[in-house]
């Protein structure tokens, strides 16, 4: 549905807003690899990322969303 990602040489760190056929959302944290597959394994970012990452989630207004309710009580 809406995909906040930053691409580099060899991966490209992601976070995703899916929307199912019910009607569910769900948040994915992911990262895909040079010949463009989602890999299947666990994402780590570095200090870098997460300010790379800021700077496309300020543009995907879905994806800021359900980072911000993570944040709120």
């Amino acid at each position: 549905m809406e995909e906040a990602a930053v691409e580099y040489e060899d991966w490209a760190p992601a976070i995703q807003v899916l929307e199912f056929e019910n009607g569910k959302k769900v948040l994915r944290f992911c990262y895909y690899v040079r010949s463009g597959k989602l890999a299947p394994r666990a994402l780590y970012i570095d200090n870098d990322d997460i300010d790379n990452l800021r700077e496309e989630i300020k543009k995907k207004p879905q994806v800021r969303k359900f980072l911000e309710s993570l944040l709120s009580t």
